[in-house]
């Protein structure tokens, strides 16, 4: 009796020895085709299905792209409504189907910009700056990222993204951008007034009103820096 309990205890413990070492290299060897696959092998590519009759080629049909003029105007819409958290959606909507879109990053910068979401702002400008295929772009994107740094009291990166502006604007064969120019001497002006450089922000703001002579601010930021404050006389004392 014995002698057959004991048997029986070494052909359980030997059979599911067995089973282990059958089951586990195989639950192995069927993950192996999921592994090491190419980024050629993995794109989306017809294959045929056989029936008993005749054999079809199958070809998955592609997602369409959401309509990129609708998301432009919803995008907007919002914007002019104050409704920065969807405008920043649709930009984003129209990014995530159409990458390389000047307009929907440099938008949705200014978007995160009034926001008040500025790192965020900061990175859509930056990829703006890159998308950017003229001198006018480049120009819009550079003052537009030295406007945030100069919010964010980065003034040494403000400085030289207005200057990078400018120089794009100079270089640009767009009207546009000679109208904008002003605008960016006078944010460079700004810029320098607060950091304490008079001397820099009066040479800007008198490039800003040469620009643009219709223009009563820079007339007034001009007359500010020239008039010398005045001084308290002090009462005698008695």
């Amino acid at each position: 009796m014995n002698k057959l309990i004991i048997f029986f205890l070494i052909f359980t413990i030997l059979g599911c020895t067995d089973r282990n070492n059958l089951e586990r290299p195989n639950l192995i060897n069927a993950l192996i085709p999921y592994k090491n696959y190419t980024s050629e092998q993995l794109k989306p590519r017809s294959h045929s299905v056989s029936t008993p009759t005749q054999t079809r080629s199958y070809v998955p049909t592609p997602t369409p792209l959401p309509n990129k003029h609708e998301l432009y105007i919803k995008a907007s819409d919002c914007y002019d409504n104050n409704n920065f958290t969807c405008a920043i959606f649709n930009y984003t909507k129209i990014l995530s189907s159409y990458k390389y879109e000047y307009d929907a990053t440099l938008r949705r910068g200014d978007s995160h910009y009034v926001y008040g979401s500025l790192k965020e702002a900061i990175l859509d400008y930056t990829n703006a700056i890159e998308l950017a295929n003229s001198g006018h772009e480049s120009c819009i994107a550079y003052a537009s990222r030295g406007l945030t740094n100069f919010r964010m009291m980065n003034h040494t990166q403000s400085e030289n993204d207005y200057e990078a502006a400018i120089k794009a604007c100079l270089n640009s064969q767009n009207s546009t951008s000679k109208s904008v120019l002003p605008i960016i001497y006078s944010y460079l002006g700004n810029l320098h007034s607060v950091i304490g450089n008079s001397q820099k922000a009066l040479l800007n703001y008198e490039m800003a009103h040469n620009l643009d002579p219709e223009n009563d601010e820079y007339i007034i930021k001009i007359k500010t820096l020239v008039t010398p404050t005045p001084t308290e006389t002090p009462t005698p004392t008695q």
